[in-house]
Protein backbone atom coordinates (compact mmCIF):
# COMPACT_ATOMS: atom_id res chain seq x y z
CA UNK A 1 0.00 0.00 0.00
CA UNK A 2 1.03 3.81 -0.94
CA UNK A 3 1.54 6.39 1.96
CA UNK A 4 0.12 8.85 0.20
CA UNK A 5 0.86 11.10 3.19
CA UNK A 6 4.49 11.24 4.38
CA UNK A 7 5.14 13.62 1.47
CA UNK A 8 2.66 16.04 1.99
CA UNK A 9 4.06 19.26 3.73
CA UNK A 10 1.64 19.33 7.02
CA UNK A 11 2.65 15.64 7.53
CA UNK A 12 6.85 16.67 7.31
CA UNK A 13 5.80 19.44 9.93
CA UNK A 14 3.56 17.39 12.10
CA UNK A 15 6.50 14.95 12.40
CA UNK A 16 9.05 17.75 13.21
CA UNK A 17 6.42 18.44 16.51
CA UNK A 18 6.22 14.60 17.02
CA UNK A 19 10.10 14.41 17.01
CA UNK A 20 10.58 17.27 19.39
CA UNK A 21 7.84 16.07 21.85
CA UNK A 22 9.38 12.80 22.00
CA UNK A 23 12.91 14.16 22.07
CA UNK A 24 11.68 16.39 25.42
CA UNK A 25 10.02 13.41 27.13
CA UNK A 26 12.66 11.03 26.28
CA UNK A 27 12.14 7.82 24.32
CA UNK A 28 11.39 5.22 27.67
CA UNK A 29 9.19 7.30 28.93
CA UNK A 30 7.20 7.75 25.53
CA UNK A 31 7.07 4.04 24.43
CA UNK A 32 5.43 3.22 27.91
CA UNK A 33 2.95 5.75 27.43
CA UNK A 34 2.26 4.77 23.88
CA UNK A 35 1.89 1.40 25.29
CA UNK A 36 -0.71 2.62 27.93
CA UNK A 37 -2.80 4.03 24.40
CA UNK A 38 -2.21 0.76 22.84
CA UNK A 39 -3.37 -1.44 25.58
CA UNK A 40 -6.84 0.78 25.98
CA UNK A 41 -7.62 0.35 22.79
CA UNK A 42 -6.68 -3.27 22.79
CA UNK A 43 -9.66 -3.50 25.89
CA UNK A 44 -11.95 -1.79 24.13
CA UNK A 45 -11.96 -3.97 20.78
CA UNK A 46 -11.81 -7.20 23.03
CA UNK A 47 -15.12 -6.01 24.50
CA UNK A 48 -16.66 -4.58 21.31
CA UNK A 49 -16.34 -7.88 19.84
CA UNK A 50 -17.59 -10.03 22.55
CA UNK A 51 -14.22 -11.09 24.19
CA UNK A 52 -14.56 -9.58 27.42
CA UNK A 53 -17.62 -7.76 29.68
CA UNK A 54 -18.04 -4.00 29.11
CA UNK A 55 -17.33 -2.43 32.89
CA UNK A 56 -18.49 1.11 33.95
CA UNK A 57 -15.03 3.28 34.56
CA UNK A 58 -15.96 6.73 36.41
CA UNK A 59 -19.33 6.94 35.17
CA UNK A 60 -19.06 6.04 31.61
CA UNK A 61 -20.72 3.15 30.04
CA UNK A 62 -19.68 3.22 26.78
CA UNK A 63 -15.26 2.91 26.52
CA UNK A 64 -15.05 6.22 23.88
CA UNK A 65 -12.42 5.93 20.96
CA UNK A 66 -10.26 8.34 22.63
CA UNK A 67 -7.47 8.01 25.37
CA UNK A 68 -8.77 10.24 28.41
CA UNK A 69 -6.44 9.28 30.54
CA UNK A 70 -3.52 10.96 28.94
CA UNK A 71 -4.61 12.92 25.69
CA UNK A 72 -1.14 13.89 24.05
CA UNK A 73 0.10 10.38 24.10
CA UNK A 74 -2.70 9.49 22.64
CA UNK A 75 -2.15 12.63 20.04
CA UNK A 76 1.67 11.76 19.57
CA UNK A 77 0.62 8.25 18.79
CA UNK A 78 -1.90 9.01 15.73
CA UNK A 79 0.48 11.53 14.39
CA UNK A 80 3.08 8.85 14.37
CA UNK A 81 0.67 6.47 12.73
CA UNK A 82 0.75 8.71 10.03
CA UNK A 83 4.49 7.18 9.21
CA UNK A 84 4.72 3.98 10.81
CA UNK A 85 1.00 2.66 10.89
CA UNK A 86 -1.33 4.46 8.24
CA UNK A 87 -4.10 2.04 8.31
CA UNK A 88 -4.77 2.57 11.93
CA UNK A 89 -6.08 5.16 14.09
CA UNK A 90 -8.93 7.59 14.06
CA UNK A 91 -9.98 10.20 10.96
CA UNK A 92 -12.22 12.22 13.28
CA UNK A 93 -9.64 12.47 16.03
CA UNK A 94 -6.37 13.31 13.79
CA UNK A 95 -8.57 15.53 11.44
CA UNK A 96 -8.74 18.22 14.50
CA UNK A 97 -5.28 17.77 16.08
CA UNK A 98 -2.98 17.16 12.61
CA UNK A 99 -3.42 21.15 12.05
CA UNK A 100 -1.31 22.09 15.57
CA UNK A 101 1.31 19.52 15.02
CA UNK A 102 1.68 20.93 11.88
CA UNK A 103 1.97 24.38 12.68
CA UNK A 104 4.15 23.83 15.93
CA UNK A 105 6.37 21.49 13.40
CA UNK A 106 6.45 24.40 10.55
CA UNK A 107 7.12 27.00 13.57
CA UNK A 108 9.26 25.22 15.81
CA UNK A 109 11.96 27.79 15.72
CA UNK A 110 10.05 30.87 16.16
CA UNK A 111 7.78 29.10 19.30
CA UNK A 112 11.29 28.18 21.05
CA UNK A 113 12.24 32.08 21.26
CA UNK A 114 9.33 32.97 23.23
CA UNK A 115 10.06 33.98 26.60
CA UNK A 116 8.50 30.78 28.91
CA UNK A 117 8.06 28.74 26.41
CA UNK A 118 9.67 26.54 28.30
CA UNK A 119 7.32 25.79 31.07
CA UNK A 120 4.19 25.66 28.44
CA UNK A 121 6.12 22.30 26.92
CA UNK A 122 6.95 21.18 30.18
CA UNK A 123 3.19 21.39 30.82
CA UNK A 124 1.91 20.33 27.46
CA UNK A 125 3.71 16.66 27.87
CA UNK A 126 2.67 16.46 31.61
CA UNK A 127 0.29 13.14 31.83
CA UNK A 128 -0.86 14.32 35.25
CA UNK A 129 -1.92 18.07 33.68
CA UNK A 130 -3.59 16.61 30.86
CA UNK A 131 -5.10 19.55 28.98
CA UNK A 132 -3.14 19.73 25.53
CA UNK A 133 -5.89 21.16 23.60
CA UNK A 134 -5.58 24.14 25.90
CA UNK A 135 -1.79 24.76 25.25
CA UNK A 136 -2.04 24.12 21.37
CA UNK A 137 -4.34 27.02 21.51
CA UNK A 138 -2.27 28.95 23.29
CA UNK A 139 0.52 28.36 21.12
CA UNK A 140 -0.95 29.56 18.13
CA UNK A 141 -2.21 32.35 19.32
CA UNK A 142 1.07 33.31 20.02
CA UNK A 143 2.63 31.90 16.90
CA UNK A 144 0.13 34.47 15.18
CA UNK A 145 1.44 37.21 17.18
CA UNK A 146 4.83 36.66 16.17
CA UNK A 147 3.95 35.91 12.40
CA UNK A 148 2.76 40.04 12.92
CA UNK A 149 5.85 41.57 14.54
CA UNK A 150 4.80 41.27 18.42
CA UNK A 151 6.98 40.20 20.91
CA UNK A 152 5.87 37.49 22.67
CA UNK A 153 5.97 36.07 26.18
CA UNK A 154 3.97 33.55 28.25
CA UNK A 155 2.83 34.72 31.62
CA UNK A 156 3.32 32.18 34.52
CA UNK A 157 0.59 31.32 36.25
CA UNK A 158 -0.33 32.32 39.91
CA UNK A 159 -1.69 30.05 42.53
CA UNK A 160 -2.86 33.47 43.82
CA UNK A 161 -4.72 35.22 41.14
CA UNK A 162 -5.98 35.26 37.86
CA UNK A 163 -3.76 36.35 35.05
CA UNK A 164 -3.52 35.97 31.38
CA UNK A 165 -1.90 33.54 29.24
CA UNK A 166 0.43 36.15 26.78
CA UNK A 167 2.02 39.58 27.40
CA UNK A 168 2.46 40.95 23.47
CA UNK A 169 4.72 44.35 22.79
CA UNK A 170 5.58 46.10 19.54
CA UNK A 171 6.52 49.81 18.75
CA UNK A 172 6.04 50.66 22.55
CA UNK A 173 2.88 49.37 22.95
CA UNK A 174 1.78 46.62 25.23
CA UNK A 175 -0.96 44.43 25.94
CA UNK A 176 -2.39 40.96 27.96
CA UNK A 177 -3.79 38.48 26.01
CA UNK A 178 -6.06 36.10 27.82
CA UNK A 179 -6.54 32.66 25.55
CA UNK A 180 -10.47 31.56 25.66
CA UNK A 181 -11.40 28.44 23.84
CA UNK A 182 -14.50 25.91 23.97
CA UNK A 183 -13.71 22.55 26.31
CA UNK A 184 -12.98 19.47 24.00
CA UNK A 185 -15.18 17.73 26.22
CA UNK A 186 -17.46 20.19 27.85
CA UNK A 187 -18.71 19.29 31.31
CA UNK A 188 -22.43 19.49 29.90
CA UNK A 189 -22.52 17.39 26.73
CA UNK A 190 -20.64 14.88 29.32
CA UNK A 191 -23.43 14.77 31.75
CA UNK A 192 -25.29 14.87 28.74
CA UNK A 193 -23.64 11.61 27.02
CA UNK A 194 -23.47 9.50 29.96
CA UNK A 195 -27.58 9.94 30.31
CA UNK A 196 -27.76 9.39 26.51
CA UNK A 197 -25.40 5.74 26.80
CA UNK A 198 -27.80 4.63 29.66
CA UNK A 199 -30.54 5.10 27.57
CA UNK A 200 -29.34 3.49 24.11
CA UNK A 201 -27.46 0.89 25.74
CA UNK A 202 -31.20 -0.66 26.34
CA UNK A 203 -32.20 -0.58 22.78
CA UNK A 204 -28.85 -1.48 21.05
CA UNK A 205 -28.98 -4.66 23.14
CA UNK A 206 -32.47 -5.16 21.34
CA UNK A 207 -31.33 -4.52 18.45
CA UNK A 208 -28.13 -6.60 18.20
CA UNK A 209 -29.83 -9.96 20.45
CA UNK A 210 -32.60 -10.04 17.64
CA UNK A 211 -29.85 -8.91 14.55
CA UNK A 212 -32.33 -6.05 13.37
CA UNK A 213 -31.09 -3.61 11.14
CA UNK A 214 -32.62 0.22 11.31
CA UNK A 215 -31.54 3.88 10.54
CA UNK A 216 -32.58 5.43 13.90
CA UNK A 217 -32.75 9.19 14.57
CA UNK A 218 -33.76 10.73 17.71
CA UNK A 219 -34.32 14.18 18.93
CA UNK A 220 -34.31 14.93 22.41
CA UNK A 221 -37.31 17.94 23.12
CA UNK A 222 -36.35 18.40 26.39
CA UNK A 223 -33.08 17.51 28.48
CA UNK A 224 -31.60 13.70 28.47
CA UNK A 225 -31.87 13.22 31.74
CA UNK A 226 -35.39 14.21 32.21
CA UNK A 227 -36.61 11.31 30.12
CA UNK A 228 -37.37 8.21 31.29
CA UNK A 229 -34.70 5.34 31.11
CA UNK A 230 -36.62 3.09 28.94
CA UNK A 231 -37.94 5.73 26.56
CA UNK A 232 -35.90 4.47 23.58
CA UNK A 233 -37.23 0.74 23.94
CA UNK A 234 -40.46 2.24 24.66
CA UNK A 235 -40.68 3.94 20.93
CA UNK A 236 -39.50 1.28 19.49
CA UNK A 237 -41.92 -1.10 20.97
CA UNK A 238 -44.34 0.96 20.27
CA UNK A 239 -42.95 1.67 16.18
CA UNK A 240 -43.22 -2.20 15.86
CA UNK A 241 -46.64 -2.62 17.44
CA UNK A 242 -48.00 0.19 14.59
CA UNK A 243 -46.11 -0.42 12.50
CA UNK A 244 -44.23 -3.66 12.36
CA UNK A 245 -41.22 -3.16 11.68
CA UNK A 246 -40.97 -2.81 8.35
CA UNK A 247 -41.55 0.46 6.85
CA UNK A 248 -40.54 3.74 7.87
CA UNK A 249 -42.48 5.71 10.14
CA UNK A 250 -42.05 8.44 12.90
CA UNK A 251 -43.20 8.20 16.83
CA UNK A 252 -43.36 11.45 18.97
CA UNK A 253 -44.13 12.50 22.37
CA UNK A 254 -43.83 15.71 23.86
CA UNK A 255 -40.12 15.00 25.28
CA UNK A 256 -38.94 12.28 21.86
CA UNK A 257 -39.07 12.32 18.20
CA UNK A 258 -38.09 8.99 16.66
CA UNK A 259 -37.47 8.18 13.07
CA UNK A 260 -37.32 4.80 12.19
CA UNK A 261 -35.68 3.02 9.00
CA UNK A 262 -35.36 -0.55 8.03
CA UNK A 263 -31.64 -0.88 6.16
CA UNK A 264 -31.36 -3.07 3.28
CA UNK A 265 -28.82 -5.43 4.87
CA UNK A 266 -28.37 -6.98 1.32
CA UNK A 267 -27.26 -3.52 -0.12
CA UNK A 268 -24.61 -2.47 3.04
CA UNK A 269 -23.06 -6.08 2.26
CA UNK A 270 -22.33 -6.21 -1.00
CA UNK A 271 -20.51 -2.46 -0.89
CA UNK A 272 -18.82 -3.87 2.46
CA UNK A 273 -17.13 -6.43 0.01
CA UNK A 274 -16.04 -3.93 -2.36
CA UNK A 275 -14.15 -1.62 0.00
CA UNK A 276 -12.32 -1.57 2.63
CA UNK A 277 -14.68 -0.10 5.45
CA UNK A 278 -13.10 0.79 8.73
CA UNK A 279 -15.29 -0.13 11.77
CA UNK A 280 -16.09 3.12 13.90
CA UNK A 281 -15.64 5.63 10.73
CA UNK A 282 -17.44 8.02 8.69
CA UNK A 283 -17.62 5.37 5.79
CA UNK A 284 -19.19 2.92 7.39
CA UNK A 285 -22.24 5.26 8.55
CA UNK A 286 -21.74 6.29 5.10
CA UNK A 287 -22.51 3.13 3.41
CA UNK A 288 -25.17 2.05 5.88
CA UNK A 289 -27.34 5.26 5.77
CA UNK A 290 -26.32 7.18 2.68
CA UNK A 291 -24.44 9.78 4.20
CA UNK A 292 -22.35 11.16 7.41
CA UNK A 293 -22.81 14.80 9.08
CA UNK A 294 -19.44 16.16 10.70
CA UNK A 295 -20.31 16.73 14.56
CA UNK A 296 -23.04 14.51 14.15
CA UNK A 297 -23.35 12.14 17.65
CA UNK A 298 -23.84 8.33 15.90
CA UNK A 299 -23.75 5.24 17.56
CA UNK A 300 -23.34 1.63 15.62
CA UNK A 301 -24.27 -1.38 16.73
CA UNK A 302 -23.55 -4.53 14.49
CA UNK A 303 -23.29 -8.26 14.47
CA UNK A 304 -20.29 -9.02 12.48
CA UNK A 305 -19.67 -11.88 10.21
CA UNK A 306 -16.72 -11.53 8.74
CA UNK A 307 -13.86 -8.99 9.72
CA UNK A 308 -9.89 -8.68 8.85
CA UNK A 309 -7.38 -6.35 9.97
CA UNK A 310 -4.86 -4.31 8.18
CA UNK A 311 -1.53 -3.44 8.57
CA UNK A 312 1.93 -4.86 9.41
CA UNK A 313 2.75 -3.19 12.82
CA UNK A 314 1.12 -6.41 15.11
CA UNK A 315 2.40 -4.93 18.62
CA UNK A 316 0.52 -1.17 18.10
CA UNK A 317 -1.57 -0.91 15.53
CA UNK A 318 -5.07 -0.78 16.81
CA UNK A 319 -8.14 0.69 15.22
CA UNK A 320 -7.46 -1.14 12.20
CA UNK A 321 -10.52 -3.59 12.11
CA UNK A 322 -12.86 -3.52 8.54
CA UNK A 323 -15.98 -5.17 8.10
CA UNK A 324 -16.38 -7.46 5.23
CA UNK A 325 -19.99 -8.57 5.69
CA UNK A 326 -22.53 -7.82 9.20
CA UNK A 327 -25.47 -9.91 10.48
CA UNK A 328 -26.82 -7.19 11.25
CA UNK A 329 -26.34 -2.84 11.43
CA UNK A 330 -28.05 -0.27 13.18
CA UNK A 331 -27.04 3.01 13.34
CA UNK A 332 -28.21 5.65 15.77
CA UNK A 333 -28.18 9.29 15.57
CA UNK A 334 -29.07 11.51 18.32
CA UNK A 335 -29.17 15.02 19.21
CA UNK A 336 -31.45 17.42 21.99
CA UNK A 337 -32.85 20.76 20.82
CA UNK A 338 -34.05 21.20 24.71
CA UNK A 339 -33.36 24.91 25.18
CA UNK A 340 -31.70 24.37 28.59
CA UNK A 341 -29.08 22.03 26.91
CA UNK A 342 -28.34 24.58 24.12
CA UNK A 343 -27.89 27.06 26.93
CA UNK A 344 -25.74 24.82 29.23
CA UNK A 345 -23.54 23.76 26.45
CA UNK A 346 -23.14 27.62 25.09
CA UNK A 347 -21.49 28.22 28.79
CA UNK A 348 -18.64 25.37 28.08
CA UNK A 349 -16.45 28.10 27.50
CA UNK A 350 -12.58 27.27 29.14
Amino acid sequence: MVNIYIKEPWAIDAKKALNFFVSRMGDERWLKRRDKVVSYFREVEAIQYGFKKAESKDGKLVMPIAFYDDWIAWYMYLVESIFERPLSGDALQSARIFPFFSMIGKNLSTLLEIDGIEKKIEELLNEKKNHPDTIFFELAVANLYCKNGWKVSFIPESTYYKSPDLQIRKDGQQYWVECKRMQKVPDYSESERSEWQNRSLRLTAILQEYKLSYSIDIIFKVPVSETGENILVDCFNEYLKIHSGDKRAQIQTSEIEISFRPLNLASINRELKERDIRNNSPELIEVCIGKYESGGNYVTVFNHDELYKLGKDKNFDILNLYIDKVGSISILKWTSVSEHSINMKAKDVK
